[in-house]
């Protein structure tokens, strides 16, 4: 499920062949889910949390449509700090372009400590909640590449396509010595740190 149909054709085209589950595509918004109560036996939510604007709702609707004792399991960034790539671009942005668009850029990281994001799950009714950390090794293209298509999906995306060549090469020159240790023949391979949530209705 989705809230933007385009993201849904990108999806059914990703979709691998010979799949023996039936997939269903709907469109919808995760504080209003489009399902009956106690429909599933398991939700996952990969990467999203952080960008719903009504976070404790989304958690309340992926409740309601658990089946008693059903799994839920949710992925959200840890705390920049210990993301080398997301850190670099905070930095850099709060170096050349300033603090409040640095902040806005850091707040997908809001569930970055495990106990704020057990709190909030509880408080939305799941029990058992576990929280682990697991560490994805993501492949990006050279700095000059990557960082400007990164932060196109961010909610400083628009501000920073309509900086002038001089900031934003700034930028991009800051992330890129940040980043230096992490570089290879092919990019960039840095460590993204993810807090793992599973909890049960």
């Amino acid at each position: 499920m989705d809230l933007n149909a385009n993201m849904l054709e990108v999806a059914r085209r990703q979709a691998p062949t010979g799949v023996e589950a039936e997939l269903e595509w709907r469109v919808g918004e995760a504080g209003s889910l489009p399902c009956a109560d106690a429909e599933f036996d398991i939700v996952l939510c990969q990467q999203g949390l952080q960008f719903f604007p009504d976070r404790e709702g989304a958690l309340r609707e992926m409740h309601r449509v658990l089946k008693p004792g059903g799994l839920v399991g949710i992925c959200v960034w840890r705390a920049i700090e210990h993301s080398p790539c997301h850190f670099a671009i905070a930095e850099a942005l709060s170096r050349h372009v300033g603090d409040d668009i640095a902040q806005r850029f850091q707040s997908p990281f809001s569930f970055g400590h495990a106990d704020a994001l057990i709190a909030t799950m509880a408080g939305a009714g799941f029990s058992d909640v576990d929280v682990r950390v697991e560490i994805v090794r993501r492949r990006l293209l050279p700095p000059e590449e990557s960082v400007p298509g990164l932060l196109a999906s961010t909610p400083v995306g628009r501000e920073f396509a309509s900086l002038d060549n001089i900031a934003r090469d700034a930028v991009i020159r800051d992330v890129a010595e940040a980043l230096s240790s992490y570089r290879d023949n092919e990019g960039l391979k840095v460590p993204q740190p993810t807090n793992m949530a599973f909890a049960r209705k």
